[in-house]
């Protein structure tokens, strides 16, 4: 890989953090989760306030600045409008699957579910996160050759 090359896919990594950290804001402050500053200390309702106004003329505002919605979906890859169309989501109160990793336990839940034939989905919603996290789940356990076996 040459310096460009790496230069770009750092860039690319930069920015997909942007985007995936705009949108867990997002998500927890229009649904009362808790935020804390790089000292741990709760955020303070003016705070939130105040980061809510801001993450919500980030996500719809359209604005040519060196970070802005548009450039980091340019970079991406992504489509701007179908971002905006997921915080428009959330900000209306609909709450949005995230892709996460799953804890151990969840992993052996999935296993188990998987194993008695339930689907993807309906296993997602259960544990509200987005199809893709199960999907890869099931994957993994059938690289690991157990198939749906209980761990």
């Amino acid at each position: 890989m040459d310096e460009t090359e790496f230069e770009r896919a750092q860039a690319r990594k930069l920015f997909r953090a942007i985007l995936w950290r705009a949108f867990a804001d997002l998500n927890a402050l229009v649904h009362g989760e808790q935020l804390r500053d790089e000292d741990e200390v709760p955020w303070t309702a003016p705070q939130r306030r105040v980061e809510l106004v801001d993450l919500r003329d980030w996500f719809l505002v359209p604005d040519p600045s060196p970070c802005s919605l548009d450039l980091v979906c340019e970079m991406l890859g992504l489509d701007a409008d179908g971002q905006r169309a997921k915080a428009r989501q959330i900000l209306a109160g609909r709450r949005v699957k995230r892709r996460r990793r799953l804890s151990p336990e969840q992993l052996r839940h999935v296993r188990a579910a998987l194993a008695a034939g339930e689907t993807t989905r309906t296993i997602g919603d259960r544990l509200n996160c987005d199809q893709s996290t199960i999907r890869k789940a099931r994957i993994r356990f059938r690289r690991e050759g157990r198939k749906y076996a209980a761990a």
